[in-house]
């Protein structure tokens, strides 16, 4: 299996004057959504595709929720996830308040599995 990837012209944004470089870009070939990932995992299993996709959409729903408590999920060879925030500085620890927080995002940690499937991935220029 190998990932395709195009080049593409960026310019620098501090020097509008100078040339473009050129810089590797993923082409995805697709996407898999809940009801291709349920249909997958069913092929592979005994179980129907239904079921597969109610446990899915259940997982996402606990994981919103786990999240939503302050909890990291780990999902083992998948990886972790968590709630992370920008804020803005404070002088002091007690005038860090919850209006400094700037920006909500989820932070996902890939598992060493994942880390080293994507140093084996083979990449083809289309």
């Amino acid at each position: 299996m190998s990932v395709n990837y195009k080049s593409i012209a960026r310019r620098n944004p501090s020097d509008p004057t100078a040339p473009p470089m050129y810089y590797a870009s993923v082409v995805n070939k697709g996407t898999t959504d809940l009801n291709k990932l349920s249909q997958l995992l069913a092929d592979g299993s005994t179980t129907r595709k239904a079921d597969v996709y109610a446990v899915l959409v259940g997982l996402v729903e606990e994981i919103k929720k786990e999240l939503s408590e302050g909890r990291m999920v780990k999902l083992g060879d998948l990886g972790s996830f968590a709630v992370g925030v920008h804020s803005h500085g404070a002088g002091t620890p007690d005038e860090v308040n919850p209006s400094h927080i700037k920006r909500r995002k989820i932070v996902y940690r890939a598992s060493a599995d994942l880390k080293t499937m994507l140093s084996a991935l083979k990449f083809h220029k289309v």
